[in-house]
Order: structure tokens, then C-alpha cells, then sequence
């Protein structure tokens, strides 16, 4: 059942077409789920490739999308025991909801799935964490062969279990690699440029020591603050790379992820891996058979909303809760948009044709006209 009243929205009319602000109606939670008023959503590079070549999980037109936004609670639905309406969450939308994704004024949200925001957190630094830290959640904690199977941090025994093991994050100012946004994309492209700061958050939890990035130089604070022992800049050649990462890590690096996936990143890092160690990439693999059976290569699909992840992505949002308020995770640095969800257009625009990094682009839902 759905209220009458009506909200703002940004549909997607078909493959190729342009977004329109037009009106959705305000959806009725049902059972395990809850209606969210959206103070944030987060844009990522991928919606540009959802309008110019369509997705394998948006099935129907016209949609809305938006993977990634905060809010207040304005409904709870049936079986929901863990939120109150007022509550202040963030969460990931899943691309087949029939009610919609993050770009609208209320989204519905799968409240195992979801996580609370502490109070020193603002709704613009929450929008974009969830989507950010999934993919790399999903890599490094899922069953093989979705991802490693190292023992999650939030489990007993996983807190710093990996001491002494090193881990290389290419693409360290990037979402995936402080966070992680992953998707089967058709071609290379970066895929989100501040998910690779969470990737370095969880292996700082993980224990993982050395903690190894590249990233742009002017980057290069930012990412010791959040636990990475090492930054090499990106532009270096791969032999150089490797020359420079063997001088100081005796130990052979068996885990490797990848939050840019672009061809020089792939072959960069597959440079590095030890013999029968695991890459895992966020976008198409281009390595040939026999590279494939020298080393190992893992195509990830970072979402928590598919049934394979779920039971993970419930243990990881209730984690994610205490560690937010715990300050043990941190929010990237974000850039809010003016214009609410009529931003986002030329946002997607800017994002098709340049690497952005080390910030996150937010708008207002609710601060968009009609």
C-alpha cells in the first residue's frame, strides 16, 4: 500500500535518455524494512554507466537509481525491532528495488542491512559509507569464491589476526579503497575514487601489516591517518613500483586489491603478487589463461543485497554501527552539491570524463524544487 502524497525524484526513463526530476509516490515499508527521509545521497561513477550502457540488476524502465544514502527514520515496517522512527541511518539501495534507489526524496532501505549514525557524524559523510566499504568487505571476508575468507574483524579472533601478513590496496584514495563501490562494468573506467580509504580501514582492523597503497602524492596524509604504512604515488612505472615495495617487504604478498581496475593498475599489481596469490578486481578480468594459473585473479561483485553476501552484510552493518560510533571507521571527505537531486545531472557529466579523488560528491534530496 502506498501513501498519496508524493516526493521528488530523478528517473532514469530508459537506456540512453536523459534524467527528469519529476514526482514518485512515498512507498509503505513492509516487513524488515524501513522508509527513510533522505538528508544525503551519494553519487557515484557508476550511475553514468547505468544511463549510457544500462545494468545487468536494472531490469525495468523507468527507474530510479542511487546506490548509497543517510536519513531519519520516518517508518518502520513489520518484524523491524532495531530502529525507532528518528533514528539516523545510512544504507546501500539495491539496483532492483521496486520502489527505487537513493536518488529521491524517501527510499525504502532493508533495515538488516543498514547501519546507525552516530551524532558527530553528519548525513553528507554518511551517505556515501556503506557502498564504499562493501567491496572490499566482500573480497577480503567472504567464502571463497566470492572473496578470501580471511576472518572478518568483528568476529571472534579477527581483530588484528593478520599482523605481519602485507596487503597492497591499489588506488588508495580511491571510495572502493578507502571504502569500495563494485560493479561489472562492460569497459575499464575508474570506477570510484575515494573507495579505496575503507579498504585501508578494514585492513588497519584486520591487522594487516604492511599496509600498502598508491595513490596520488598530495593524498599521501590523509591515507597514513587512516592506517596505511606506505604510499607510493600512482603514475609509477610497475617495475619501479616493484623495485621500490620489495626494498622494505621481505614477506611475499599473497593479497592484493585492486579498487581502480584499470588495465595499468591490473598488470601493476599482478606484477607484484607472489606466485599463487589472489588479485581481486572490481571491474573485467584481461589477464590471459596462462597468467591465470600462476596467480590467482577474483572478479568481485561487492553487494551485500545479493543472497550469497547477505549473511555477511548483516554482521557487517551491526559491526559497522559500533564502529562508527567508536570512531574506529571515518567518514571520506565529501563535496555537497547545490540544487539537491537537480545536482546530480552534471555531477554524472563530470565523473564520465575525470578521476576524482580523495572526496566524495553528495547532494539534498530534500532541498531539491519542483
Amino acid at each position: 500500500m502506498l501513501h498519496v502524497a508524493a516526493q521528488q525524484a530523478l528517473w532514469l526513463p530508459n537506456v540512453g535518455a536523459e534524467f527528469t526530476l519529476g514526482e514518485n509516490k512515498i512507498p509503505e515499508p513492509g516487513p524488515g524494512e524501513i522508509l527513510v527521509k533522505l538528508e544525503a545521497s551519494a553519487i557515484n561513477p557508476i550511475d553514468w554507466k547505468i544511463q549510457k550502457e544500462g545494468f545487468f540488476l536494472v531490469k525495468k524502465y523507468p527507474t530510479i537509481i542511487g546506490e548509497n544514502g543517510s536519513g531519519i527514520v520516518a517508518k518502520v515496517g513489520d518484524e523491524v525491532t532495531h530502529f525507532a522512527t528518528g533514528d539516523r541511518v545510512t544504507f546501500a539501495s539495491p539496483f532492483d528495488s521496486k520502489y527505487g534507489g537513493a536518488y529521491q526524496q524517501y527510499c525504502l532501505a532493508d533495515a538488516e542491512l543498514a547501519s546507525k549514525v552516530p551524532d558527530n557524524i553528519s548525513f553528507d559523510e554518511a551517505a556515501p559509507i556503506t557502498c564504499c566499504l562493501s567491496p572490499f568487505a566482500v573480497a577480503t571476508y567472504a567464502e571463497h569464491p566470492r572473496g578470501m575468507g580471511f576472518t572478518p574483524p568483528f568476529e571472534t579472533g579477527g581483530l588484528g589476526k593478520y599482523a605481519n601478513q602485507p596487503i597492497v590496496i591499489m588506488g588508495g584514495a580511491c571510495s572502493v579503497g578507502q571504502y569500495g563501490t563494485v560493479a561489472f562494468l562492460s569497459n575499464d573506467v575508474h570506477i570510484d575514487s575515494l573507495s579505496c580509504n575503507a579498504g585501508i580501514q578494514l585492513a588497519k582492523l584486520s591487522g594487516f601489516n604492511p599496509i600498502i597503497t598508491t595513490a596520488s602524492p598530495k593524498n599521501k596524509d590523509l591515507l597514513h591517518s587512516l592506517g596505511a604504512t606506505h604510499v607510493f604515488d600512482r603514475k609509477l612505472p610497475a617495475d619501479a613500483l616493484k623495485d621500490q615495495v620489495t626494498n622494505f617487504v621481505k614477506a611475499p604478498i599473497r593479497y592484493i586489491f585492486d579498487a581502480v581496475s584499470l588495465r595499468e593498475t591490473k598488470y601493476a599489481a599482478y606484477n607484484l603478487l607472489a606466485p599463487g596469490g589472489t588479485l581481486a578486481l572490481v571491474a573485467q578480468n584481461f589477464f590471459t589463461e596462462d597468467e591465470v594459473r600462476q596467480k590467482n585473479i577474483l572478479i568481485v561483485y561487492g553487494s551485500f543485497h545479493i543472497l550469497e553476501n547477505r549473511a555477511l552484510g548483516v554482521e557487517f552493518a551491526t559491526a559497522l554501527t559500533t564502529w562508527l560510533a567508536e570512531g574506529k571507521i571515518k567518514p571520506n571527505p565529501v563535496q555537497v552539491l547545490p540544487g539537491g537531486l537537480g545536482g546530480i545531472v552534471d555531477c554524472l557529466k563530470e565523473l564520465e570524463t575525470n578521476c576524482v579523488s580523495a572526496k566524495k560528491f553528495v547532494v539534498r534530496p530534500q532541498e531539491t524544487r519542483a
